[in-house]
């Protein structure tokens, strides 16, 4: 007799499966005004901000100074549109990055020190030097990964990539 194990399939709902947008109504909960969006459709592209919405229509905008442009001529009815991309920053990719690195760099160099202070750790063996070592690793790493992922999101907060919101 050997145990069997039962497996399932997990397969996301499509309401959990996140994407583009099909409808304005789902495009309205992503984007707010205070949300830089990059506009791609028969007038042409624009980015900077949407700061008013009726019905169908993008009817107020405002330029973003960082990206410079025109504003397009209002009103843009839904139909005009081709895609609109939302601005999003890179703070959780730095942070992980960040974590990540200097957590396995400080776990390194602890271990490094805690076995320099104790030469004969390595050839005796003993648990309780084993033990000594294991927690040099264990904090150096929580301390670098702690530290390095803020300094990782801080820097990735400065850094933007475009999101994609809709595409017809």
């Amino acid at each position: 007799m050997s145990p069997t194990l039962a497996s399932a399939s997990i397969v996301p709902s499509a309401a959990t499966v996140t994407g583009p947008c099909r409808s304005p109504e789902c495009v309205r909960r992503k984007v707010n005004a205070s949300t830089t969006v990059r506009l791609t459709g028969e007038f042409g592209r624009f980015s900077g901000r949407v700061t008013g919405w009726e019905g169908d229509s993008l009817v107020a905008f405002a330029v973003d100074p960082d990206w410079g442009g025109s504003v397009p001529a209002a009103p843009i009815a839904w139909s005009q549109l081709a895609s609109v991309d939302k601005r999003v920053n890179k703070s959780a990719t730095g942070a992980v990055f960040g974590a990540l690195s200097l957590g396995l760099v400080s776990a390194l160099f602890a271990v490094t020190v805690a076995s320099a202070t104790n030469e004969s750790t390595i050839a005796s063996g003993s648990d309780a030097q084993k033990d000594k070592i294991n927690k040099a690793a264990l904090t150096g790493g929580l301390v670098g990964g702690a530290v390095g992922a803020a300094v990782g999101a801080y820097i990735g907060s400065s850094s933007y990539r475009w999101s994609i919101v809709y595409r017809r």
